[in-house]
C-alpha cells in the first residue's frame, strides 16, 4: 500500500478524508469542514500521537522493530536507525487497517 491510500485510510479511520493540495500539502477534512494545515502522521509526531489516541492505538518497541496494536490486529515495522519514523509508519498502519474496515 502506498502513502497516498495508508494517509486516505488513516484519516478515514477517525472520521475525515485526506487529499494533497496544489503546493503538495496533506490536507485532513471532516465534511465541508478543511482544517486547512499540513497533515501527515508519516512524518508529525503530534499528527501520529493524535490519530494513535483517537484509534486507540497501543505501541510497544522491541529489538528492531516496533509493534502498533490497533482494534483490527498488530502492525510490525521494522526499523533500523530512526525508530520514530517506523514508530509513525507502524501507528498509521494499524489506523489504516481500521479505515478499511468501516463503511
Amino acid at each position: 500500500m502506498g502513502d497516498q491510500e495508508l494517509l486516505e485510510l488513516a484519516a478515514k479511520s477517525i472520521g475525515g478524508s485526506f487529499c494533497w493540495n496544489k503546493e503538495g500539502i496533506g490536507i485532513l477534512s471532516f465534511g465541508a469542514k478543511k482544517l486547512g494545515k499540513y497533515w501527515n502522521p508519516l512524518k508529525s509526531d503530534g499528527d501520529s500521537a493524535r490519530l494513535m489516541t483517537a484509534c486507540f492505538i497501543d505501541v510497544q518497541f522491541a529489538s528492531d522493530y516496533v509493534i502498533a496494536r490497533g482494534p483490527q490486529g498488530e502492525v510490525h515495522e521494522i526499523f533500523s536507525a530512526d525508530r520514530a519514523t517506523a514508530m509513525r509508519r507502524a501507528i498509521t498502519r494499524a489506523a489504516a487497517e481500521v479505515g478499511m474496515v468501516m463503511p
